[in-house]
């Protein structure tokens, strides 16, 4: 999403500059719109009218990109996603070792990520989606929604809105902590 990892887009991070940027979701809101975004070069190679779609141009879903862009931009929400990624991420570090059966946590921004192991099995990197499947079922009983991801759904996905405030982070992590213990992890 526009802005969830700290940076408007999540390439700026590594210092890359596309050809082409592909733009969904995101950028209305929600609402049915897609965009690219290219480099002039390759933009001059198509002629005109040779590119477009049945919905192209919807002016409900055009003007929610330009509010959603505004209200981006007005209320500093790529700083907030990085501040509150970076408080969310050294919470969840201090999770790690209180639980075994974490075995990686990773983010970027609002973007972030539990793995969860089976500790003492195998190389201690074997997956462990029924401890997953609990500390989501915990966390949704304390009334935080998290989700599962991953080849072996054996990750909770983290990835709260741009809105995020310090005290709700706080109070995630809390949940969080409270959910791990109750699910044996």
């Amino acid at each position: 999403g526009f802005g969830r990892t700290g940076e408007l887009f999540a390439v700026s991070h590594w210092g890359v500059v596309p050809d082409i940027l592909v733009v969904a979701k995101g950028i209305a809101s929600g609402l049915p719109l897609s965009g690219i975004v290219a480099q002039r070069a390759i933009l001059d190679l198509l002629p005109p009218g040779s590119h477009g779609g049945t919905y192209g141009g919807n002016v409900v879903a055009c003007a929610a990109a330009n509010a959603t862009l505004d209200v981006i931009e007005d209320e500093g929400l790529v700083a907030n996603a990085r501040e509150r990624g970076d408080q969310f991420l050294a919470g969840l570090r201090a999770l790690w070792p209180k639980y075994a059966s974490i075995g990686d946590v990773r983010g970027l921004g609002l973007m972030l990520a539990l793995e969860f192991v089976k500790p003492g099995e195998g190389d201690g990197r074997v997956p462990d989606p029924e401890v997953t499947k609990r500390v989501q079922a915990a966390a949704l009983e304390r009334h935080l929604i998290v989700l599962t991801a991953g080849t072996y759904v054996n990750v909770l996905r983290i990835i709260p809105p741009l809105v995020t405030t310090a005290a709700e982070v706080d109070q995630a992590l809390r949940i969080l902590e409270e959910s791990l213990a109750a699910a044996g992890a």
